[in-house]
């Protein structure tokens, strides 16, 4: 894997994870029912935001701004935008095993 779209997925990764632990920390501090149902809510729908774009942009790296919509970079990963496991190999000769 290029050192680039390593960085790229990781960064991404850290980003969800800053905002879970964001919104987990919120939520221990929540104390009305109503309060914490919308907290935890909207904190849910972000952090899945998140980890959409994660999956979404983790081919093309920043390049996925120029093919794609905002909000097709955070749905749900449709087919369209697959990840060719062979596009990772740094080494042509590296042996690739398909995922069933």
């Amino acid at each position: 894997m290029s050192e680039v779209k390593k960085t790229w997925v990781l960064t991404t990764l850290n980003d969800v994870q800053e905002r879970l632990e964001a919104l987990i920390q919120t939520l221990e501090k929540e104390p009305e029912d109503y309060e914490f149902y919308d907290t935890a809510t909207e904190g849910l729908t972000e952090v899945y935001a998140k980890l959409n774009f994660a999956v979404n942009t983790m081919r093309l790296g920043e390049a996925a701004f120029e093919e794609y919509d905002d909000d097709t970079l955070v749905a749900f990963p449709q087919h369209e935008i697959e990840l060719d496991v062979n596009q990772w190999a740094d080494d042509e000769d590296e042996e690739h095993t398909e995922l069933n």
